[in-house]
């Protein structure tokens, strides 16, 4: 969880709103909208923000991450990267993304990762100060 949160440029809880599909290079890339609630980390907060992942409702493999679902809220490690001229903002890693379930927040990234499957927001919150005060 540290590298992750390290690797991230902002960590923000979002709800998810209508996606679009492009292509970039022949791949699939989905990118939806997200309405900021909260941002935990990276400086001035924003309204809402494009979101890029690889694959499509059409086109997904098993080693991808879960695409945002409309409505649904998301805790988000996010980085930008500069592809074909355009600056995107990914989920850091591919794998960077909780969905919440109830109090809590479920792994929706891909498979084989080593990060939590569970996260409570208080135990994120503590993680990121004590990060931020090494």
């Amino acid at each position: 969880m540290a590298a992750l949160t390290k690797r991230s440029q902002t960590i923000v809880i979002g709800v998810a709103g209508p996606s679009t599909v492009t292509e970039v290079r022949g791949i699939p890339v989905t990118t939806t909208q997200v309405t900021i609630a909260e941002s935990l980390t990276g400086g001035p907060p924003v309204e809402a923000v494009e979101v890029s992942q690889v694959g499509s409702d059409q086109v997904s493999a098993p080693e991808l991450a879960g695409l945002m679902k409309e409505g649904a809220t998301y805790l988000l490690f996010l980085a930008t990267e500069k592809s074909d001229g355009q600056q995107r903002t990914l989920v850091t890693g591919g794998d960077g993304i909780y969905e919440r379930q109830g109090n809590r927040y479920v792994y929706s990234g891909g498979p084989g990762s080593s990060l939590p499957a569970l996260l409570s927001l208080e135990n994120l919150k503590t993680q990121i100060e004590l990060g931020v005060k090494r």
